[in-house]
Protein backbone atom coordinates (compact mmCIF):
# COMPACT_ATOMS: atom_id res chain seq x y z
CA UNK A 1 0.00 0.00 0.00
CA UNK A 2 1.31 3.00 -1.29
CA UNK A 3 0.56 6.19 1.22
CA UNK A 4 0.41 9.13 -0.91
CA UNK A 5 0.97 11.86 1.46
CA UNK A 6 4.70 10.14 2.64
CA UNK A 7 5.40 8.22 -0.33
CA UNK A 8 5.94 5.26 2.29
CA UNK A 9 4.95 1.79 1.11
CA UNK A 10 3.30 -0.66 3.39
CA UNK A 11 2.02 -4.31 3.57
CA UNK A 12 -1.20 -5.03 4.57
CA UNK A 13 -3.19 -8.40 4.49
CA UNK A 14 -6.89 -9.14 4.85
CA UNK A 15 -6.51 -9.68 8.42
CA UNK A 16 -4.67 -7.01 9.54
CA UNK A 17 -6.66 -3.65 10.56
CA UNK A 18 -4.92 -0.70 8.87
CA UNK A 19 -2.86 0.39 12.57
CA UNK A 20 -1.27 -2.56 12.13
CA UNK A 21 0.41 -2.21 8.88
CA UNK A 22 4.18 -3.06 8.29
CA UNK A 23 6.29 -0.52 6.90
CA UNK A 24 8.48 -1.76 3.68
CA UNK A 25 10.47 0.95 2.15
CA UNK A 26 10.25 4.95 2.62
CA UNK A 27 9.38 5.26 -1.06
CA UNK A 28 8.07 3.97 -4.14
CA UNK A 29 11.48 3.93 -5.76
CA UNK A 30 12.63 1.91 -2.63
CA UNK A 31 10.03 -0.46 -3.23
CA UNK A 32 10.98 -0.93 -7.00
CA UNK A 33 15.05 -1.71 -6.47
CA UNK A 34 13.99 -3.61 -3.29
CA UNK A 35 11.75 -6.00 -5.32
CA UNK A 36 14.36 -6.00 -8.19
CA UNK A 37 17.12 -6.98 -5.75
CA UNK A 38 14.55 -9.69 -4.53
CA UNK A 39 14.15 -11.28 -7.94
CA UNK A 40 17.79 -10.90 -8.54
CA UNK A 41 18.54 -12.77 -5.34
CA UNK A 42 15.82 -16.02 -6.41
CA UNK A 43 16.84 -16.12 -9.92
CA UNK A 44 20.71 -16.82 -8.58
CA UNK A 45 19.80 -18.60 -5.82
CA UNK A 46 20.99 -16.63 -3.07
CA UNK A 47 17.84 -15.83 -0.89
CA UNK A 48 20.02 -16.08 2.14
CA UNK A 49 22.32 -12.91 0.89
CA UNK A 50 19.08 -11.02 0.34
CA UNK A 51 17.37 -11.33 4.08
CA UNK A 52 21.15 -10.72 5.32
CA UNK A 53 20.84 -7.24 3.40
CA UNK A 54 17.21 -6.61 4.25
CA UNK A 55 17.94 -7.57 7.82
CA UNK A 56 21.10 -4.70 7.85
CA UNK A 57 19.06 -2.51 6.14
CA UNK A 58 15.19 -2.72 6.54
CA UNK A 59 12.69 -1.94 8.77
CA UNK A 60 12.52 -5.10 11.38
CA UNK A 61 8.94 -5.42 11.18
CA UNK A 62 9.05 -6.21 7.68
CA UNK A 63 11.95 -8.88 7.75
CA UNK A 64 8.69 -11.07 7.52
CA UNK A 65 7.47 -9.43 4.23
CA UNK A 66 10.70 -10.15 2.34
CA UNK A 67 11.39 -13.44 3.84
CA UNK A 68 8.01 -14.61 2.53
CA UNK A 69 8.95 -12.69 -0.85
CA UNK A 70 11.88 -15.01 -1.22
CA UNK A 71 10.73 -17.97 0.75
CA UNK A 72 13.17 -18.05 2.58
CA UNK A 73 12.81 -18.23 6.43
CA UNK A 74 16.15 -18.26 8.59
Amino acid sequence: MLDCQSGAVYALDAEMNYDEKIWLTPDFLAFVRAMGTAQSAVWKGCESDFIRLMTRIGHASSLIFWQSLVGFYD
